[in-house]
Parts: C-alpha cells; sequence; structure tokens
C-alpha cells in the first residue's frame, strides 16, 4: 500500500500551509510503525501521532525540541545542558532522572539511535523529513530496549526516480535581545539517474542561532565579559541512493552527517534577563558531531515482504560549562569538561511481514546491536576526572501476529520479543592522581516484553481499541567502590540494578465524522514502572545508582481536527493525567537530587500535569494566481517539578504566521514565542535553588521564503 505524500489534511495546520482539501473531503494518512502493511491512522490500534513535512513546516518545527514541547501531548524535554545535550520524556518516563540507557526510542528510518549508558537524543534538525510518526507508550515488541515511554521515528524524504526536483528555503529572524539575526538556508535536490530504476537525492542546510544571553565574571553589576554570547551553529548534508531493478525489489543506500557547536550554554543563571553569571574566565561551549550510514533492502515475495535494516552511526562531541557558577575560585569558577569521543552503533535487522490482503497477518524478526559509550569528564578545581566505557552486544527475536474476525470488524493480536544483552564497562577515576580508581564489570541480562490488542472496526470511519503490554531498558552497572560507598548510607548497592520495566493498559477511539470534516482521536492510559534507575551522591562524595522504587501515571491523550468551513481550520490536541510515585526506597530518595521531594503520592519528575495545543487557521484565494494564509498557536504547558527538588512555572507559547502562495513559491511572516515567555522549563539546582536554568527561546519575528520545483 502506497504512503500519500500530500499527508496531512486531516490535521489543521498542514491545510493551511500548502495542502488545501476540499470542505467535502479528507484525505486519508497512513501508518508503517507496525513494520508490516501500511495501515490508514484511523485503522491503526494504537495510540500513534503523523505530522508531515508540510505540518512540520508549518508548526516551525525545527528539531526535536521543538517536536516534543510543542506537538506531541504528553511529552517533556526531562534535562538539557546546550543545544546538543538534551533528554526527553513521554508519558512518565523522565520520573528517573537522566541517567542510564534511553527510555525514549527514537529511528532514523530502521536505524535506533540507541547508546549504551545515555539518554541523549540524536541532535538532528528536521530538515528533508517526509513524516514523523511518534508511538506514545511502550510497544517493546517491536522497538525493543528503551521504547518505555514511546518511540519517534523520523522517515527521511526519498529520491524521486522519474523526473528532477528541486527544494530551497531561507529564514532570516530577529530575537529578543540577540544582536545578530538568526538565520537558516537549506535545500534538496533530487535526479533520477536511470528513470525509474535509480535515483539520488543530496540536501543539506545550516542554521545560525544568534546568543541572546550575556556572560558576567561575578554578578551583574558589573559588565559583561561577553555580551550575547551563546550563539548556536548547525549544520547537516544527507545523501541518499535509490535503486529498484525490479517491482519487487528496492535498494536504498544513506549517508547523514549532522552537528554543530554553541559558546557557552543554554543553561543560564537567569532566564529574564537572560544572563549567565559567577561564569569567571570560563569560556565555555559545547559541540557535536554524528555520522549516520545505513543500507536497507527489501523484497517482495509472493505474499511475504523480506527485509534487512543494516546501519552504523558513531557521534562524539565535547563540552565547557561552568559547574558550580556560585563558586567563584579566584574568578575562574569551577568548570567541568566532557567529552565523549568514541561512542558508536553497528545494527542488524532482519524482518519478514505478511502482504497478503487474507485474515492472517504477521511481522517476524532478528535485531542484533554492537555498540559502545565512552564519556570523559574532570573538574579541575576539584582535582576530580574520571571516563567510562561502556560496551554492549545485545540480540533480539521479535514478532506479532492478528487475526481478521467478522471479516476485519474484530482482530486481535498478541506478540513477544526477546531480547538477550551481553554488557560491560570499565572505568578509571582521578588518572592522574598518584592514586587512580578502575573499575569494571559485565552482566547479562535478559527479557521478554509482550503486547496483546483487541481493536473493532465498526465501519472504515471509526476504530475502538485495547492494548497492554510492557517495556523495559538494561541496567546500571557500576563499580565495588560505588557499591560500598552505597552500602555506607544504608542502601543495598548492586554492582548490576534491576532493569527498569513498565506495563501499560489504554483504551483508544479514534475515527471520522465525514459530514463534519472532523478527525478525532481520544485514549485514555494506565502505565506503571517498576525499578526506577536513578543517581545519587553518597555522603563519601562519590556519585552511584541505584533502584528507587516504583510509579504509576493515568492519563488522557485527545486530538481533534475540524474544517467547518471551506478554507477554515481548527485543531486541538493535549494530554491531562495525574503522576505519582508509589513505593520509594526512602534512603536512595534522601540522595538522589531531588531528595525528599520523591516520595509515596509526589509529583513524579519531569511531568507535567498538562500540555495542550490549539491552532486556527484560514486560507483564501486572491485571484486566480495566489493563496493567502493565516495561522495561530497557542501552545500550554504545566508546571512541572525537575530532577533538583524546585517547581518550574507554567507558561503558554504564542506562534503565528501570515503568508501567501503563488505557483512553486511561498513567503511567509512569521512570528514565535509572542509573549515573551521566559519559563523556565528546566532547572538544575546546584549550590543554589535557582541557579541553572532553561526557558524557550525569546520573542522571535521572521521571513521565510522558500521554492519547490517538484
Amino acid at each position: 500500500m502506497r504512503i500519500k505524500s500530500a499527508i496531512l489534511s486531516c490535521v489543521s495546520v498542514a491545510a493551511m500551509a500548502g495542502a488545501a482539501v476540499a470542505d467535502d473531503q479528507l484525505e486519508t494518512v497512513y501508518v508503517t510503525a507496525t513494520k508490516g502493511v501500511a495501515q490508514s491512522l484511523i485503522a491503526a490500534p494504537m495510540a500513534v501521532q503523523v505530522i508531515s513535512d508540510i505540518e512540520l513546516k508549518a508548526k516551525r518545527i525545527n528539531d526535536i525540541h521543538d517536536l516534543v514541547t510543542t506537538a506531541i501531548p504528553g511529552a517533556s524535554e526531562e534535562e538539557q545542558i546546550g543545544v546538543f545535550i538534551r533528554d526527553y520524556a513521554l508519558r512518565g518516563s523522565g520520573a528517573g532522572g537522566g541517567v542510564g540507557d534511553p527510555m525514549i526510542g527514537y529511528y532514523i528510518d530502521d536505524t535506533a539511535w540507541a547508546i549504551p549508558n545515555s539518554q541523549v537524543a540524536p541532535s538532528l534538525r528536521i530538515v528533508d523529513i517526509d513524516r514523523v510518526e511518534v508511538l506514545r507508550g511502550p510497544y517493546g515488541t517491536l522497538y525493543g530496549a528503551g521504547a518505555m515511554g514511546g518511540t519517534m521515528i523520523f522517515h527521511t524524504k526519498n529520491p524521486d526516480l522519474h523526473k528532477m526536483t528541486v527544494n530551497a528555503d531561507a529564514t532570516f529572524a530577529g530575537m529578543q535581545n540577540a544582536d545578530n539575526l538568526d538565520y537558516t538556508v537549506e535545500g534538496a535536490i533530487s535526479v533520477p539517474l536511470v528513470d525509474g530504476k535509480l535515483g539520488l537525492r543530496v540536501s543539506g542546510g545550516y542554521n545560525y542561532q544568534p546568543g541572546y544571553a550575556s556572560v558576567y565574571a561575578t554578578d551583574t553589576s558589573a559588565p559583561p565579559v561577553a555580551r550575547h554570547a551563546n550563539d548556536v551553529h548547525q549544520e547537516d548534508i544527507r545523501a541518499v541512493l535509490l535503486y529498484k531493478p525490479t517491482e519487487d525489489f528496492t535498494a536504498r543506500f544513506q549517508y547523514w552527517a549532522f552537528g554543530g557547536y554553541q559558546n557557552y550554554s543554554t543553561q543560564v543563571q537567569s532566564v529574564s534577563p537572560a544572563a549567565l553569571t559567577n561564569w569567571g574566565n570560563i569560556k565555555g561551549f559545547e559541540n557535536s558531531h554524528s555520522h549516520l550510514y545505513s543500507a536497507s533492502l527489501q523484497y517482495d515475495l509472493d505474499g511475504i515482504s523480506l527485509t534487512s535494516a543494516t546501519s552504523y552511526f558513531r557521534t562524539g562531541g565535547e563540552s565547557l560549562y561552568a559547574l558550580f557558577p556560585t563558586i567563584a575560585l579566584d574568578q575562574g569558577g569551577a568548570n567541568q569538561h566532557g567529552r565523549y569521543p568514541g561512542t558508536y552503533s553497528f545494527q542488524e535487522e532482519l524482518r519478514a511481514s505478511s502482504t497478503t490482503p487474507g485474515p492472517l497477518h504477521w511481522v517476524a524478526g532478528l535485531y542484533y546491536q554492537d555498540g559502545r559509550s565512552l564519556y570523559w569528564y574532570s573538574i579541575p578545581a576539584f582535582n576530580i576526572g574520571a571516563a567510562t566505557n561502556v560496551k554492549t552486544k545485545n540480540w533480539s527475536t521479535f514478532g506479532e501476529v492478528s487475526y481478521d474476525l467478522f471479516g476485519g470488524k474484530l482482530v486481535p493480536l498478541v506478540g513477544l520479543r526477546y531480547f538477550n544483552d551481553d554488557r560491560s564497562f570499565n572505568s578509571i577515576t582521578n588518572p592522574d592522581s598518584a592514586t587512580p580508581t578502575t573499575a569494571s564489570g559485565s552482566a547479562k541480562p535478559s527479557v521478554t516484553t509482550w503486547r496483546a490488542n483487541l481493536s473493532w472496526h465498526p465501519s472504515d470511519d471509526m476504530t475502538v481499541y485495547v492494548n497492554a503490554g510492557n517495556g523495559f531498558r538494561s541496567p546500571i552497572m557500576q563499580s565495588a567502590p560505588q557499591v560500598t560507598a552505597l552500602n555506607k548510607d544504608g542502601i543495598n548497592g548492586q554492582l548490576t540494578l534491576k532493569p527498569d520495566t513498565d506495563i501499560s493498559y489504554e483504551v483508544g477511539l479514534k475515527g471520522r465524522l465525514s459530514s463534519f470534516n472532523i478527525d478525532y482521536s481520544v485514549s485514555g492510559y494506565w502505565l506503571a514502572y517498576k525499578n526506577f534507575q536513578t543517581g545519587v551522591n553518597t555522603s563519601t562524595g562519590i556519585s552511584a545508582f541505584a533502584n528507587l522504587g516504583t510509579a504509576r501515571t493515568e492519563g488522557i491523550d485527545l486530538e481533534l481536527h475540524w474544517f467547518p468551513l471551506e478554507g477554515l481550520s481548527l485543531g486541538f490536541l493535549g494530554n491531562i493525567n495525574r503522576s505519582v510515585y508509589g513505593t520509594v526506597d526512602p534512603s536512595v530518595a534522601a540522595l538522589s537530587s531531588s531528595g525528599f521531594n520523591v516520595r509515596k503520592g509526589g509529583q513524579m519528575l519531569n511531568t507535567p500535569g498538562y500540555t495542550a495545543r490549539f491552532d486556527a487557521g484560514y486560507e483564501w484565494a486572491i485571484g486566480n494566481d495566489y493563496t493567502a494564509y493565516v495561522i495561530a498557536a497557542a501552545i500550554p504547558t504545566a508546571k512541572r517539578i525537575n530532577q533538583y527538588g524546585v517547581y518550574s512555572a507554567a507558561y503558554t507559547l504564542y506562534n503565528t504566521s501570515l503568508g501567501v502562495r503563488f505557483g512553486k513559491y511561498n513567503v511567509e511572516l512569521f512570528g514565535e514565542n509572542l509573549a515573551d515567555a521566559r519559563g523556565p522549563f528546566y532547572i538544575r539546582a546546584v549550590g543554589s535553588p535557582k541557579n541553572m536554568q532553561v526557558g524557550p527561546n525569546p520573542r522571535t519575528i521572521g521571513i521565510r521564503a522558500s521554492l519547490n520545483f517538484e
């Protein structure tokens, strides 16, 4: 079944941004997240979103941060140091803090961005993306370790095998408190090398975001040592070669490089006015660079589709920032210098799926990963330094099977995945001292995950489903000295922690009221976490890890998209939840960054009680050749408690755009964060209650011009 390229007429803003749809017809959206035959979004019995390239541009979603904080119900940013070091949470997955393996699955096409012992998301910009599919809740049978809170799948664009296409986009904007312009240039060219059989697509871009925070050696009473200095440079280039010699065989080869550099940090000591204080003479920075290589082969037999997805990526970076800005230390500050130079992952997935129109549908596969993460840091002021090297070789076998009953009206589904991990670590602490400490360890955990689903399809325009399943992530390993330090504080320290697990139950209803031009989706979920892994600061000064306890979240997701009049589009998506800790080890909670804020019945960390987005748009013709449009959005987010026991305030973002399309061209004026909300949404309290904070970017107003020769 083919995925339509003009995807999202059922999403309100997309229609306003160039996918105009007649008021008596709603386009069908297809989902491929089940790894089998594509299903329509309405028929897919799961909590899934599809966000097309059109909608991504209309909502000004430029990176994963924008996606998470403005477009996914129940999602939030868990932790941020700079632009390139960011962790995210979905359905409570951030409640253990930003330690250990990922708790959200990130996929670039068929490649899992899985890094052992790191929750940092890929620092990619949303460039040349065909669509993003977001699964909310655990789907461990299909996506394995780490997909506890949900999974994001970034589908990149393919070459056109029949005609040459060119796309280009340029943006220029002014940001509140910034001295320089924010600008972005990006483009793509697709060339058929052999008509209908071989094509090449090359895309890339560059973004400069000006600095808006000034840097002070002590406090703001003295002149800044650097004015508006936390600017960001990001760049990327991607090439994909598509080969289709027959209708039955497709080969796809891709290379993608992305990364950049930031001066100082996004993490400031004051969000309004934005300031980095007590930095002494530290000239902070953060950089990141990633390279992805992938090859996907697909062969369609009679009734069976075979897929081989092979990939390798490596990523690295470096950061220097003031760890304790309140400690002047002869005006030099206490800085932390970190590097992750040797992180890589090789992956292979082999799978087969049924393609027959009969009642039996199935998918089965094998997955293998060989990965490593290496992290080194030092705090020269305190003569502290350490390096940790974590390796994993893991494999999985998985499968799901469903059967259409009563002509497809009732469809039961079951799935299983068996995961086996062989991981090890070695570390060295204070390597430059007279008595460096070394440690090593290994573990071989194995986990079985399951999923059960029952869906009822009374018509093509309605699906009711019940879904249950579980997820997990691999355990953190630590050294004997860390275990000893935990034991001294009354915690039963373990060399290998218990894996986090969760179990989820969900009931959903989705459909289309064609006569009213309304698409809707509502789901209620109950999700319980067990053995949250978290970091603690022991009384001996040694950082260590322990299982915190249990937690649960129950909530409702709602999406509505309505086209009441020709040209008018209204949309809403939101989440409301109650997320609390259950049984908590008080000794672990007392030593965690949040202290006694983590307690039975207390709000889960990094989990706002609600998120929402309201969209409205209108388009109208200007003569025969021009179409104008206006879009407005309000995006409120509730307060949340951060890792360090401090509540961040609720805030609302207001965005708008006004544009005109004529032929292959589009020109648009836009405004982001019009009320100049500063949050913050993340607070790291080290040394004082609120001295490291991250908030939304200041008010930004600009112009975007694009051309599309397709």
